[in-house]
């Protein structure tokens, strides 16, 4: 199997292992947060820190290397431009204009990165990333207790004491925890060597812990289907692997026991509330369907929460726990095709590609993009700013295509 490989200084891996920490949101929006729990994205140190990382990108910005991932990567600016220029719509034409300029910067960072670097060379510097993330967040909650733990002020109390680690809150926690086992997953999957096993140990007890158990599902979902592509790896039959994946999901989402399965943990089997805020959103949606609301400023319209909040009788709801709503609230018809057609297209090619030519960058673009599809069903980590889910998702889409073209050119 075969990955081309681009040689990165220790400097640009710092930078590398210092943005993937940033983007997960640990650390500084811990410190910076308000009263109310916000993650402090209008704080001076939050905003002084991505301003550098801004900087940086621009400082070594090539003009030759911009307009040659331009060319690989139109679908994916389509997006990028459309989701951009959104707030030009958006009733919070200001709070929306901020976002997006910060997506818009964030998203072309991700391209400069799979234009440059090996897949397997991203993979190990987010690993150093996410088990310093992980080292960290346990340090806090074994030496300095509550400081590392929901507290009563959070969801009213009704999850106090689960983990939280560097970050606000418990689901961020599982999330980048999850995204943790995927990529020593994927490791271990290549070098086989039992230190990439450790961290994946270490995940699960904290997610485990976090009371997350979106995570705790997605992760046991996407370790299968790593296992499966292994197996089937081994036997050269892709098809095999693709089949067992498929069925894996319509055996979760179908023919599981849902509620027997979620009482385990204590949930409900409306996923904690989800469907019925689904069914309230999409209200919402069928009143601007083809723009929708504008970039991120859904959920910052002070109207717009009392009313869901109002119906949904519960307070702090700030996402629609669905990525792909989130999306139809957020750009309309027209930011959802873009997003799911760049999803499934370049998830469909590297099945295609991997079955005439086992490259592992193919191989992550078809393991990344079943994670990326499968968490955002129940949980919103699509289209964001300064996000390691979307940062993740454009570096896969410009690295697959790079690797895709430079292999039909040889």
């Amino acid at each position: 199997m075969r990955s081309q490989h681009y040689p990165v200084s220790k400097l640009s891996e710092s930078y590398y292992i210092f943005l993937v920490i940033m983007f997960t949101g640990a650390f500084f929006p811990l410190l910076t947060r308000g009263t109310d729990g916000s993650d402090g994205e209008s704080g001076v140190i939050y905003l002084l820190v991505f301003m550098m990382i801004y900087m940086i990108y621009m400082l070594y910005f090539d003009l030759n290397e911009f307009l040659g991932a331009f060319l690989q990567n139109k679908l994916l600016f389509a997006l990028i431009t459309y989701v951009t220029v959104s707030f030009l719509w958006s009733e919070l034409a200001e709070v929306s204009l901020k976002r997006s300029i910060m997506f818009c910067l964030s998203s072309l960072i991700g391209i400069s990165i799979g234009y440059r670097m090996n897949v397997l060379s991203i993979l190990k510097i987010s690993q150093i990333a996410l088990l310093i993330i992980t080292l960290s967040s346990m340090a806090i909650i074994f030496l300095m207790g509550d400081l590392g733990k929901m507290d009563e002020t959070q969801n009213m109390g009704m999850h106090m004491g689960a983990w939280k680690g560097v970050f606000i809150h418990k689901n961020k926690f599982g999330k980048v925890m999850s995204m943790q086992i995927l990529v020593n997953g994927f490791l271990y999957m290549v070098y086989h060597k039992k230190r990439y096993l450790i961290p994946i140990l270490l995940s699960f007890v904290c997610i485990y812990n976090s009371d997350s158990t979106s995570a705790l599902l997605i992760a046991l979902l996407n370790l299968l289907f790593l296992t499966v592509c292994r197996f089937s790896l081994r036997k050269e039959n892709i098809i095999l692997f693709v089949m067992l994946s498929i069925l894996a999901v319509v055996f979760t989402v179908f023919f599981l026991d849902i509620e027997a399965f979620f009482g385990l943990f204590g949930k409900e089997s409306d996923l904690t509330g989800r469907v019925p805020l689904w069914i309230v959103l999409l209200d919402f949606f069928e009143k601007k369907p083809w723009l929708g609301y504008g970039f991120e400023s859904f959920w910052m319209n002070e109207e717009i929460l009392h009313i869901v909040w109002t119906q949904m009788s519960w307070e702090n709801i700030y996402q629609a726990h669905n990525g792909f709503i989130d999306v139809l609230i957020g750009t309309g018809i027209i930011g959802f095709l873009l997003l799911t057609i760049l999803l499934f297209y370049t998830f469909f090619s590297g099945i295609s590609l991997v079955k005439k030519q086992l490259d592992y960058t193919y191989l992550w673009s078809i393991a990344f993009l079943f994670f990326f599809l499968t968490y955002n069903l129940i949980e919103s980590t699509s289209i964001k700013h300064n996000d390691i889910f979307w940062l993740f998702f454009v570096v896969t889409i410009a690295l697959h295509n790079r690797v895709n073209k430079s292999n039909k050119s040889k």
